[in-house]
């Protein structure tokens, strides 16, 4: 059960515990209901706290990740001239650079087919 769902129960037990006691039980714990509204509302604030500190680790690790945008590229026909100038894997994805034309995601055999300085290989220049 999540933190969110905790926050939501205990609410839900807090909301009918105060009604049932304001309806029935007033005039015997009056004197009671703020201790024990503050007791409700403290154990609120307790969870609603551990649900934020989830919520902010989960939202770092969102902010820490770098994204990886793929363009499909329609190269067919064109007049492609220039060298491989980089290869990187980033993130599991083998990515090969010419300069000019930006990165190229590529399969793990194309990526080892090719080296840095070779002329842009034909499986860049033809349309999948």
């Amino acid at each position: 059960m999540s933190s969110y769902d905790v926050i939501i129960v205990v609410t839900v037990v807090a909301v009918f515990l105060v009604c049932y006691l304001e309806y029935e039980l007033f005039i015997h714990y009056a004197n009671k209901m703020p201790l024990l509204a503050s007791i409700v509302l403290l154990i609120i604030v307790v969870q609603a706290k551990d649900y934020s500190m989830e919520m902010t680790k989960q939202v770092d690790k969102l902010e820490a990740r770098k994204p990886i945008v793929i363009y499909n590229v329609d190269n067919a026909g064109a007049a492609m001239v220039g060298k491989i100038t980089n290869k990187q894997v980033i993130d599991r994805h083998y990515t090969v650079t010419v300069d000019g034309y930006g990165n190229f995601l590529v399969t793990k055999e194309q990526y080892e087919a090719v080296k840095v300085g070779d002329k842009i290989p034909d499986f860049l220049r033809v349309r999948k």
